[in-house]
C-alpha cells in the first residue's frame, strides 16, 4: 500500500489540427542565427516554473496522429505539457489529491490557452462551458 505521495502530474497531448502545420499557430517565437523558425520541422522541450509548478512543454511540427481503430491522419502540431507539482510536503495525502489535481489542472489548461494564439483560437471554434 502506498502511504505517502511523492510525486504527481498532469499530463495533455494536444494535436491542434491546422495546416500548414507551423509554428504560427503558437506565441512561440524561435530564432537561429538571425532564421525565424516558423515552418521548418521541429522538436522543442523546455521547462517553464511558475511558483510551486513546473511545466515541461513540448512542441512537434509537422505532427501526425492515427487514432488507433481508424485510419484517418490528422495533422498539425503538437503540443505536450507535463505539469508537476513541485510542493511536496505533508498536504500531499490522498485526502487533499484532488484539490491538488485540480489546482494542477487549472495551471495545465491556462499554459496550453496561453500558447494558442488568438487568430488559432478563433480557427479552432472553442466552446466554454460555466463552472
Amino acid at each position: 500500500m502506498i502511504d505517502k505521495i511523492e510525486r504527481y502530474s498532469l499530463k495533455y497531448v494536444d494535436l491542434i489540427e491546422i495546416l500548414p502545420a507551423d509554428l504560427s499557430c503558437l506565441n512561440f517565437n524561435l530564432n537561429i542565427k538571425n532564421i525565424k523558425i516558423i515552418n521548418q520541422p521541429i522538436q522543442f522541450r523546455t521547462e517553464i516554473i511558475e511558483g510551486d509548478i513546473s511545466h515541461i512543454i513540448g512542441i512537434t511540427s509537422p505532427a501526425e496522429v492515427i487514432n488507433q481503430g481508424e485510419s484517418e491522419k490528422h495533422r498539425g502540431v503538437l503540443v505536450d505539457i507535463d505539469t508537476i507539482d513541485n510542493q511536496l510536503d505533508e498536504k500531499n495525502s490522498w485526502d487533499n489529491l484532488k484539490i491538488s489535481l485540480n489546482k494542477l489542472h487549472s495551471a495545465s489548461k491556462k499554459m496550453f490557452f496561453s500558447l494558442l494564439t488568438q487568430e488559432t483560437l478563433n480557427k479552432l471554434e472553442p466552446e466554454f462551458k460555466g463552472k
